[in-house]
Parts: C-alpha cells; structure tokens; sequence
C-alpha cells in the first residue's frame, strides 16, 4: 500500500467506563477494586475448580429407543423385537416413544441397525448423552454474563442481575471449538499491558505508531480491557475468559495516552498486522470523518484474507462511525444484559451485528491513574467489538480457509434478532441481532 504522508484526522476510542468516569468516580472505583480483593463475598469453588467436561461416553449401552409406524401393529412388532431379548421398560407417551432394554454386552448401534429395517418400526436409535456446556475455570467467569448468562449477579458491587439466556451462547461454541493458537488477533488500540497475568502468555510482537516503536505498552487502559475480552488466557483458574480460548493477542498501538490517535497511524497498523499474519483486526475506534486511506486499509486487510471488526460508536443522536462504516469492515453495535438495545450506541443501516456491550468485565491495567487493579468493568461499543473478533477467530480456527465476505455473512446470518418484536429482521440498532456462536460455529469445517 501506498505510504501516506499527509495525516488525515484524529480518531478517538470510543467508550464509557461504568462507574469509573470521572475524577468524582476515582473514590467509588478504589472501593470496588478494594470490595473485590478484601470484601466478605465468598467464591464458590464448584467441581473442585475442574471445568465440566463433555465427556466420552456418547449414549447409553444398556437401552436405546424405538417408535414404531402403526399402533395397531405395535403388540406384533414387540412380539418379534422381544424375541431378540428386548424389553419395554417405559414409554415417551407423548412421543409414542418406547425405551428398550437390550441384552448385556450388546452394541446399541447393531441392534438399532437391524430394527431399522423392520418394517414395522419408524426408526431405531441410541438414547444420546447431553452434557453440561463447557465451562472454564477463570476465577470470575461468574461476571461475565455476556458469555453465559443464568440470571447471575455479574457486579456485585452495582448489584447487576442480567436474563438468562441473553448471552452469546458461546460455552455451546466450545463444545466444537475453543480457538486455534495459529490465529492471531490484533488489538489495534491503546496498546496492551504486556505483563498481565491473563494476557502476558498469549501475546506476540506488535508495534506502537504512536512512538514509533517497538513496545505497544498500555498507557491508558483501553487496549488490554478490550484484548482479554477477545482472546483472554482461559481456563487457568485466575481472571476471565476469553472468548477465543487459544487465539493470539499482536497489540498494535495506534491511540496515545488519552485515547486518540491520528487515522494514518491506523491505516499503518492494520496493513503491518495483515502483513504479519493477523487474521482478525479488532478496531475499538471510530472517527466520524471517511477518509480513504482508512478505506484503503480496510479493503487491504479484506484482500489478503483478513476480517477487520469496528464499533459503531457511542453516541445515539449520530451515524455509525469510520471504520465501522466501510463495506469491508463488520460493524458491531451494542446489546445488554436483557438482550435489550443499549440506549446509547450509534445507529445507521450499516451496523451489521450487536454484542453485549454494558457492564463487560475484562482484563485492566493496574498501572492507571494508579487504580491497582487488574480487572474492572466497562461499557461501550468498544467492548461489543472484541466480543465479535473473538467469534471470528473462532471460526477462523475451525476453518482457516474461509474468505471475509463469508465470514462476514456467517456471523451476520446465524445472529439472533432479538428486537423481532418491535423491529423484524435487518434494523438500523442492531443490524441482523445479537451475535450467536453456538450456531455460527455449526457448519462444516471447509476445504481448501
């Protein structure tokens, strides 16, 4: 790409932090920090701190289930079917649906072969086990309710209690993928705290436009809150979970200490991620000005086969914002723990998805304005965003081969439309809905 000398604007990160914005705040914020280390609440420790596992067993090895065609036939049938040592130990009436014990030491897939091809039986299958969806160890996995919500207390502090079920059903997700350490993210930001204790292991080498550098160290707090969302060490018994377990975090600093950061900085940062193997380019950033080398860059990223995911903004009485608003780039706007629309993010028909987006509890750097903490909650469409990047490597993880404008319809296509009620299918406040991992991580693994 061409270098661009003239420096075009000034891009901001976009957020708000919940309970911690403002020097009025400063003594509330200590408090909290302070309630979390040293207060009464007690921690359950469940299943001995082991994450519930899948498990190998796949069905029962001492019944299976059988439905027959006719109920006038069905006595004949049994007749014939007991005559192989089966037995009806109890019926799904509403199903018309018979468990059967079979004989010990047989294989339920056999007998339920050969009673698949009599004539008088519907069909013939083993009772499948279920289990519990997975479920990492990461000390406060329980704040997290963007990840699982079960209607939990998820800041205790502000006494926050979400809806069940309004999460993006990722612990589904896990069950077929947990995220490959060959995909890397880019957290085109503030930089990140290099040596947090949920980040420091998954970090490759980035860069810092804003010195010019070679250390993309956090001074501000934003890029290691929105790199631990996407891809934070997980199931480690400490801290929080990242969505894409095994993903690679390449911090790029392109916002300087207060947050902002010159959109040619930008443009430089997504190419060098791209051309050093970054998969997805998460942008928790947004200017309101179009400028073509920020398209350019976004279009470049798109070429070489990388996805580049950007908030919406945050505020509700403007349009979505740049990059956010490009063709080639996933725009994400923000839900909340109801699976609600959150009141403030900025809309237009080119938001694309939502995310959780209020009260998302992350990794944080201890070393700002001395706050001393090492996690913290925070709300915008910046916290929406890595969110979806998270999701992207996900899918990138189980097929590497997937272009970004399939990846962008993937995601887009298997969300929820959790506003159908008032607004059916594609809207301006949350595009297609809430992102859904469990399904976006169905489909096949594809080929080359």
């Amino acid at each position: 790409m061409k270098k661009i000398l003239t420096i075009i604007s000034i891009i901001s990160i976009i957020f708000f932090i919940s309970a911690f914005d403002g020097k009025k705040e400063s003594a509330k914020s200590s408090e909290i920090f302070q309630f979390e280390r040293n207060g009464s609440l007690i921690f359950p420790v469940l299943n001995n701190g082991e994450p519930l596992k899948g498990g190998e067993k796949k069905y029962a090895d001492d019944h299976i289930l059988v439905k027959f065609k006719e109920k006038a036939r069905i006595q004949q049938a049994m007749d014939s079917i007991e005559s192989m040592g089966l037995r009806a130990i109890k019926k799904l009436e509403k199903l018309d649906v018979y468990v059967m014990s079979i004989p010990e030491g047989s294989q339920p897939e056999e007998i339920c072969n050969a009673l698949n091809s009599h004539p008088d039986i519907l069909y013939a299958e083993p009772d499948y086990i279920a289990y519990a969806c997975v479920k990492p160890n990461d000390y406060y996995f329980t704040y997290q309710y963007y990840l699982l919500n079960e209607g939990q207390n998820y800041c205790p502090p502000l006494n926050k209690i979400g809806k069940a079920g309004a999460d993006i059903k990722v612990t589904d997700a896990w069950e077929r993928e947990k995220g490959s350490s060959n995909i890397i993210i880019a957290i085109v930001d503030t930089g990140v705290y290099l040596q947090h204790e949920d980040l420091k292991g998954k970090i490759v080498g980035g860069y810092d436009f804003v010195n010019n550098d070679a250390d993309p160290s956090d001074d501000h707090w934003h890029g290691t809150h929105v790199a631990g969302i996407a891809a934070a060490e997980t199931n480690n018994g400490i801290g929080v979970a990242g969505v894409c377990w095994n993903a690679k975090i390449m911090p790029i600093k392109v916002l300087d200490s207060t947050g902002s950061g010159y959109y040619s900085w930008i443009a430089d940062g997504i190419e060098w991620a791209v051309d050093r193997g970054a998969k997805v380019i998460n942008l928790s950033l947004g200017g309101e000005p179009s400028s073509f080398v920020l398209e350019e860059a976004v279009n470049y990223a798109f070429s070489k086969g990388a996805l580049c995911v950007a908030a919406t903004g945050n505020d509700r009485d403007k349009r979505v914002l740049y990059p956010a608003a490009y063709k080639n780039c996933l725009a994400v706007g923000a839900t909340n723990d109801r699976d609600l629309e959150s009141g403030w993010h900025s809309k237009g028909p080119e938001v694309d998805v939502s995310a959780p987006g209020e009260y998302i509890f992350s990794t944080f750097n201890p070393t700002y304005q001395n706050y001393n903490a090492n996690y913290a909650w925070a709300s915008g469409t910046s916290m929406a965003t890595p969110i979806v990047s998270g999701l992207a490597a996900l899918i990138f993880s189980k097929n590497p081969f997937i272009s970004p404008k399939d990846l962008m319809n993937l995601i887009k296509y298997t969300s929820d439309d959790v506003n159908s009620s008032t607004f059916k299918g594609v809207d301006e406040f949350i595009g297609y809905g809430r992102v859904n991992a469990k399904t976006a991580i169905l489909p096949y693994r594809l080929k080359k």
